[in-house]
């Protein structure tokens, strides 16, 4: 947790919308982890990643494995979620596995960037091999392709 002030949610908003924001991109989906449609101005197309006016990303979805991909979790279902001034987490955990992780996500001003950290931690206790997948989720028109650039970053740390 970051020595910040900050709101924690109310489990009963979880179904509910949240932004991560700077002042070139942001980033809107649920309180829950996920990035279902929304918005009514252009129906079920506002949340997701914007450089505005373009729109980057749908989302992204994440899931965890473990045995070879026999048992996965997807990070669609926070148990948690925190606001602090200049950024937000979701904590999910894989209860049944001993797996906590947390989703943390910010926007630095002036930048055309977002930054999403994922710490898992292992909680058991036996050592394992956790296989990450992130896949972003995108619905955009070919002609908005060419603004497209990822550049994905991993550090494992045991």
């Amino acid at each position: 947790m970051l020595d910040l002030p900050s709101l924690q949610g109310k489990k009963e908003y979880l179904s509910s919308p949240f932004v991560t924001a700077g002042n070139r991109v942001y980033m809107v989906g649920y309180q829950d982890g996920t990035f279902p449609d929304l918005g009514w101005h252009i129906a079920g197309e506002m949340g997701g990643v914007w450089d505005h006016p373009i729109k980057l990303l749908d989302g992204f979805r994440v899931a965890l494995s473990l045995n070879n991909g026999s048992d996965s979790f997807c990070l669609t279902n926070a148990s948690a979620f925190i606001n602090y001034p200049v950024s937000n987490m979701h904590i999910f955990n894989w209860q049944q596995e001993h797996i906590q992780v947390n989703r943390f996500q910010f926007v630095p001003d002036g930048e055309e960037s977002l930054v999403v950290e994922f710490v898992i931690c292992n909680d058991g206790k036996e050592k394992r091999d956790i296989s990450f997948a992130l896949r972003p989720v995108r619905h955009v028109g070919q002609g908005r392709k060419k603004y497209m650039v990822h550049h994905l970053w991993f550090t494992a740390e045991t």
